[in-house]
């Protein structure tokens, strides 16, 4: 699964930009090319290797989406690459905090300097500084599982959701929790089932906490209940 927006692709007419790969958007492991290692300009100029560099150890992994698209990505280690990946998320804070006060051109070189550096790593976990302030995301996760709220505005054919764990991270917010518990079972579009310790009740066993009309017809698909001793 995507955890963060990389590869941008900016299209100058329309002023516009895309990416390679999205954030929340399900992909599938197609290829694992061979593993090399590669240098980076930390200044963040592609074509000049005379600065200060760093040694990257990727191995090119191709995706695939939903949709059937391919998007080839140079997928780094954490483990195997601590020293670089600080290095390069460093180099790119630095580089954002510059880019606040330039305009104009330098602004765009900065921006695509930062660009580059994102583009050539995708890393399998977050950088984060001694404040613990991520800066320099993680590109790819394995999709286990995940939140409600990061599952927003996916389609599955079959959902399974702890309730369980739901009902424990929201407390007493209740309010909150029926609405990311609306979310969770409206991804499915055949089955959901759910874990529960909850007394079995009669009915209905949710409804539209905001009232408002969705896009997936709760009435559509299969709900399993599977109560908990």
């Amino acid at each position: 699964m995507g955890y963060d927006n990389w590869g941008r692709l900016y299209d100058p007419i329309t002023r516009k930009s895309s990416y390679k790969i999205v954030n929340s958007e399900d992909y599938i492991v197609i290829n694992v090319g061979k593993t090399s290692t590669k240098k980076i300009n930390l200044s963040g100029n592609e074509f000049d290797l005379s600065g200060e560099t760093v040694d990257v150890t990727y191995t090119p992994i191709t995706l695939k989406d939903s949709s059937g698209k391919e998007v080839t990505v140079p997928f780094v280690l954490y483990s195997e690459n601590v020293k670089s990946l600080f290095r390069i998320a460093n180099a790119t804070q630095q580089l954002k905090i510059a880019a606040r006060n330039a305009k104009g051109k330098a602004k765009r070189d900065i921006l695509e300097a930062i660009n580059y550096l994102s583009r050539e790593i995708m890393c399998d976990r977050d950088i984060a500084d001694v404040g613990g302030n991520v800066i320099l995301k993680k590109g790819l996760d394995f999709g286990y599982a995940i939140t409600s709220h990061k599952s927003q505005g996916s389609t599955y054919k079959n959902v399974i959701i702890d309730k369980n764990d739901m009902d424990g991270a929201f407390g007493s917010d209740r309010a909150t929790a029926q609405r990311m518990y609306y979310t969770a079972i409206s991804r499915a579009t055949t089955t959901a089932t759910v874990y529960t310790r909850q007394t079995k009740v009669e009915g209905n066993p949710i409804s539209n906490p905001v009232g408002k009309n969705s896009n997936v017809s709760l009435m559509e698909m299969s709900m399993y209940f599977v109560y908990e001793g």
